[in-house]
């Protein structure tokens, strides 16, 4: 293989994995959480030995957390919104003139 071979490869590669990760991303925006394995909690052992089961800080109790990918398309389609969004004057409202 030549090195021009090698790097386009690479991309295509590359492109059609993160084409597959943004197909897994709209069909299934959200994932188990890695801390507490989905259940939502998570159990801890106090000095008695005692187990206690606990919310799970990371997901909040919930079991699942947003996918990276879902959260940064969030974030574009929340900034193209801000800047295309045009605010229009008012009508009612009048211009300032000092000294009134």
């Amino acid at each position: 293989m030549t090195p021009l071979t090698l790097a386009t490869a690479t991309v295509l590669v590359a492109l059609a994995a993160a084409g597959i990760y943004a197909a897994i991303c709209s069909t299934s925006p959200f994932t188990r959480c890695r801390r507490c394995e989905g259940t939502g909690h998570r159990t801890r052992t106090n000095t008695f030995g005692r187990t206690k089961l606990r919310p799970c800080r990371r997901c909040r109790g919930v079991g699942t957390h947003l996918r990276a990918g879902r959260r940064l398309y969030y974030l574009a389609r929340d900034i193209h919104a801000e800047a295309t969004t045009t605010v229009l004057p008012s009508r009612d409202s009048k211009p300032h003139k000092p000294g009134w």
